[in-house]
């Protein structure tokens, strides 16, 4: 069963709070998760007492961006701010399981290049070619191997490897890991899975090297709560909207008071309402999809025909959604349009410079040097 699974369960039980059913099939679910809680604890031990073996990166520094929660917590614009920073000093490279993608799980590969991105959002995932399609001279590699992964980085001269969603990866070794929290998911989710959203216990903080909030209403509370569990230094990030884009340049500059017909397919839909909310629009229709929804013509056709009539200047998506519906966009009744999203410290700013310049001194002082 898939983290996506998992995640639909949480969210359909927990919206029924009342009725003996509801409460029968909790107790059932909190019994899963004790038991789903035992089988993390015994791998995690399996690895620190090397029972289960870690094999070193072939890269001089390699760098996970993850988290302990199921669902978004901002991991791809972050992933992205990480790249921007890096690829200034050293040759890098992001690598990703490409999740749902139709790549063999025996296979790796780089799916841009200097022609640009050589697969569809569809074959390779949506996620894995947003990163290509963001930043077009940085490698994306797939793999759901990670050790092939980072195989396939280390023949292109990667000096320093962005591993995509590793944190519960721990047979590729690394030198920083980096974990993501959604600060503002209620209480309720914050059990063990299928009972809750979490992948681990808070206690696998301990491991991180920085912890990010994202999203978070009240900070200083989670932040305190947090460092129970992790001597990482913790900060606090946000989402910000950097850009209007679309198919036509006369709904680039501004949205406000425009009727839109608003969609998206991700794992947490409510933070990209609240974003939609913010520009000032008026939704005239909403449709909520499953994470990494797959689009197709017919039913998008559908959409757009429907909220046109009810006055709709445009479908409004997120990033993601976009990539996969680019390709025949122009077919639709109504013009595509996006918020480009942008990761952006907003406390602990110099935690956050501290802890780059020791990824920066680490990945210098190995530079050059022989691994694997």
């Amino acid at each position: 069963m898939t983290w996506v699974n998992l995640e639909k369960i949480h969210r359909t039980i927990n919206s029924e709070r009342s009725g003996f059913g509801g409460a029968l099939v909790k107790a059932g679910l909190s019994l899963s998760s004790t038991l789903f809680g035992s089988a993390v604890n015994l791998r995690n031990l399996a690895y620190d007492w090397g029972i289960l073996p870690t094999s070193s990166s072939p890269i001089p520094c390699t760098v996970s961006i993850g988290n302990i929660q199921v669902g978004g917590s901002g991991k791809t614009p972050f992933t992205l701010m990480l790249a921007q920073h890096f690829q200034k000093s050293f040759h890098t490279a992001i690598l990703s399981r490409g999740y749902r993608s139709a790549i063999s799980h025996k296979a790796s590969l780089v799916i841009n290049d200097s022609l640009g991105i050589r697969y569809s959002a569809s074959f390779c995932g949506d996620e894995p070619y947003l990163l290509a399609q963001r930043m077009p001279d940085l490698p994306v590699i797939i793999s759901q191997d990670r050790l092939k992964g980072a195989a396939l980085a280390a023949t292109q001269g990667i000096e320093l490897l962005l591993l995509d969603d590793g944190f519960q990866h721990r047979r590729l070794a690394r030198d920083f890991d980096i974990v993501l929290m959604d600060g503002s998911l209620p209480a309720e989710s914050q059990q063990l899975l299928p009972r809750g959203l979490l992948r681990e216990k808070p206690t696998a903080l301990s491991r991180a090297d920085l912890v990010v909030l994202t999203r978070s209403r009240n900070p200083s509370s989670l932040i305190e709560q947090l460092s129970h569990y992790t001597k990482a230094p913790i900060i606090c990030a946000d989402l910000e909207i950097a850009e209007i884009c679309g198919w036509h340049a006369k709904v680039r500059t501004s949205l406000d008071s425009q009727k839109v017909a608003l969609f998206c397919g991700i794992a947490n839909p409510s933070s990209f309402i609240h974003t939609v909310k913010g520009l000032g629009v008026n939704v005239v229709t909403q449709h909520i999809f499953a994470d990494h929804t797959s689009y197709n013509l017919s039913r998008m056709s559908q959409i757009a025909l429907e909220a046109k009539k009810k006055g709709a200047v445009c479908l409004l998506c997120t990033e993601k959604d976009s990539v996969k519906i680019l390709p025949w966009a122009n077919k639709l009744e109504l013009p595509l349009v996006w918020p480009k999203m942008e990761m952006r410290i907003t406390s602990g700013l110099n935690s956050w410079e501290n802890w780059l310049n020791q990824v920066t001194e680490t990945a210098k002082r190995r530079r050059g040097c022989s691994f694997g």
